[in-house]
């Protein structure tokens, strides 16, 4: 089955998959790699800059509800707006893993 969508002036044809069936998962392995679905994992490397994660601190990875925000470049910003801004299509704004730290 598929299910069709414009974004920007462009119509797109796209396989309608299920939902994935989790909401909330904890990484617990990490950097190992977390498995979200069959067709879905996330994974980390380690990088000379960034965050530094402890083997003992608690990640969480959500998919968007709604209402998010955080701060960026010193502004408080809707997750919303900037998906918007990256011009990410409306349908994979939900796809993508929000990964809470702490």
């Amino acid at each position: 089955m598929l299910f069709r969508s414009r974004f920007h002036d462009c119509l797109y044809l796209l396989p309608l998959e299920p939902a994935l069936p989790i909401h909330k998962a904890f990484w617990t392995v990490f950097p190992g790699p977390l498995v979200l679905s069959s067709k879905r994992v996330l994974s980390a490397r380690a990088a000379l800059e960034g965050v530094r994660v402890l083997l003992s601190d608690e990640i969480v990875v959500r998919f968007r509800r709604g209402g998010e925000s955080f701060v960026w470049h010193g502004q408080t910003k809707s997750l919303k707006k900037l998906m918007q801004a990256w011009d990410i299509p409306p349908w994979l704004r939900g796809e993508i893993p929000l990964i809470l730290y702490q």
